[in-house]
């Protein structure tokens, strides 16, 4: 099995200011590596199409099964040596997901707050539930229905 490396060194151990980037594509298999070597940039008008000599990669399998996972592969890797550096996707948010959950928290504790005799939203526990219905249904006398909670009752 290969995979891809990208590694960012420090030129400094050898007196030197800056970095390089090394990109290789590891066979732990065979105890070997291709290194990739500096591309070159080539010209081209707008209105020409890409010839196929200059792609820089293509997503081929053995057969005639197409397989992106070469390309997944390189593109990964590229990625992971971004992000050590810092690197992000542009619009990024890394609350995102944190946010929403949040959000859905905030409504269901405003759904408690406003009537706390309902049933938890979601999965429910069929006894617990019982008991909450027969819990709602004895103090519902109680209960002033403007408010749905008990004015005489201290909290």
């Amino acid at each position: 099995m290969t995979e891809w490396i990208v590694d960012i060194q420090s030129m400094i151990p050898m007196g030197q200011i800056g970095e390089r980037m090394v990109v290789a594509k590891v066979d732990r298999m065979a105890g070997r590596f291709s290194i990739m070597c500096p591309p070159t940039m080539k010209e081209h008008s707008l209105a020409e199409g890409i010839p196929d000599a200059e792609i820089f990669m293509t997503g081929y399998s053995m057969g005639n099964t197409f397989d992106m996972g070469e390309i997944n592969q390189f593109l990964q890797a590229m990625m992971e040596a971004g992000w050590k550096r810092g690197l992000r996707p542009k619009n990024f948010d890394p609350s995102a997901g944190e946010l929403a959950a949040v959000q859905r928290h905030l409504e269901d504790m405003r759904r408690v707050a406003m009537n706390p005799y309902l049933p938890p939203v979601g999965p429910t526990n069929p006894g617990l539930e019982a008991l909450q219905q027969a819990g709602a249904a004895s103090h519902n006398a109680s209960l002033n229905p403007d408010i749905g909670v008990d004015p005489d009752k201290t909290w």
